[in-house]
C-alpha cells in the first residue's frame, strides 16, 4: 500500500504544463515512471493510499481532485489515467467540467475506459449470478495473480470454502508472505481489501453526464478489447466530442514500456505543449 497520495513521477520543466496521471488496478504509479522520464512536463501520480475513498468512483475521484488542486490550484488541467485509471480520469474530468467548462484541457487515456475492467471481468462475473462470496473469491484470485503462480481452480475451491471476506483476506496475506517477505501483514490485507474494493466500485460505475471535453485514446494494438469494446473502447457513449485513438504496440503491459514508450510519450507531448 502507497502512503503518499501523490507523487512526482519526474523533474518536468516548471513551465511546461502539468500532467496528472492515475494508477492502475495495483493501486500505485510505478508502472508508469518510465512514460513520465520521456515527457518534459512534470508528471505527478496519482495513488490510491489507506485513507482513499473507495466507496464508489465518484468518491475516489472527488478524493483525488483534492489532492490535485494542493499542486495545481486552478485549471486548466491535463488528466491521464492507465488501465482501471481510466475510469477514474473520466470522472475526475467530468467533475472537474462542472467547475467550468475550460477546466480540464485534456483527458489522455492509456489503454482503457469506463468499459475497460467490466470487460476483462465479464467472464468470471457471468457465472456469479450476484454471489458476493464468489466475487470476493475471483478478485482476490486475480489479485494473487499479479505476484504468484497457482492452479487458479484450486485455490478458488479452497477461498470458496471460507465463511467470510476476513477469512479470505486473510489466507490471501498467508499465501503472499514468503513472496513479499519484506511487506508487513497488515500492508498485504489492506492491499488485497483495497484491491477488491476497486474492483467493485467500478463494476458499478456508470458516468452521471457525459464529458464535453477533448478526450485522446492511446491503446495497446495488441489488445483483444477493440474486439469487445469497439474501436474507441465505448467512450463515444460517455463523451460528447469525438475520441482521437491512437494505436501503438504492445499490449497492455508493453505499450508503456521499450520501445513503444516513446510513441506513446510522443503523442502525449503533442497535446501537452
Amino acid at each position: 500500500m502507497p502512503k503518499t497520495t501523490i507523487v512526482k513521477l519526474n523533474e518536468g520543466k516548471p513551465a511546461k504544463d502539468a500532467i496528472f496521471m492515475i494508477h492502475p488496478i495495483e493501486g500505485v504509479t510505478v508502472s508508469l515512471e518510465n512514460l513520465a522520464s520521456k515527457l518534459e512536463n512534470p508528471v505527478y501520480g496519482l495513488q490510491c493510499v489507506k485513507e482513499a475513498d473507495l466507496t464508489s468512483v465518484e468518491s475516489l475521484a472527488k478524493f483525488y481532485i483534492k489532492e490535485i488542486k494542493a499542486v495545481q490550484a486552478e485549471g486548466p488541467y491535463t488528466i491521464a489515467g492507465y488501465s482501471y485509471g481510466c475510469t477514474v480520469a473520466l470522472e475526475l474530468a467530468i467533475q472537474l467540467e462542472k467547475e467550468g467548462k475550460d477546466a480540464v484541457k485534456n483527458l489522455i487515456l492509456l489503454d482503457g475506459s469506463q468499459k475497460y475492467v467490466s470487460a476483462q471481468t465479464s467472464t468470471y462475473k457471468s457465472k456469479h449470478s450476484g454471489n458476493t462470496s464468489e466475487s470476493e473469491t475471483d478478485a482476490l484470485c486475480t489479485f494473487l495473480m499479479q505476484f504468484l503462480t497457482f492452479e487458479y481452480l484450486k485455490l478458488r475451491e479452497e477461498m470458496l470454502k471460507l465463511p467470510s471476506l476476513t477469512e479470505r483476506i486473510n489466507l490471501t496475506a498467508k499465501l503472499l508472505q514468503p513472496t513479499l517477505s519484506h511487506v508487513p501483514v497488515e500492508d498485504i490485507k489492506e492491499a488485497a481489501v483495497s484491491f477488491y474494493k476497486k474492483l467493485v466500485a467500478v463494476d458499478k460505475y456508470e458516468p452521471k453526464s457525459k464529458y464535453g471535453g477533448k478526450v485522446v485514446l492511446i491503446k495497446a494494438l495488441s489488445n483483444r478489447s477493440t474486439k469487445v469494446l469497439g474501436e474507441d473502447y465505448s467512450l463515444s457513449a460517455v463523451c460528447k466530442e469525438k475520441v482521437e485513438v491512437h494505436g501503438v504496440k504492445g499490449n497492455h503491459r508493453s505499450f508503456i514500456q521499450v520501445p513503444g514508450v516513446e510513441k506513446v510519450a510522443t503523442i502525449i507531448s503533442s497535446y501537452s505543449q
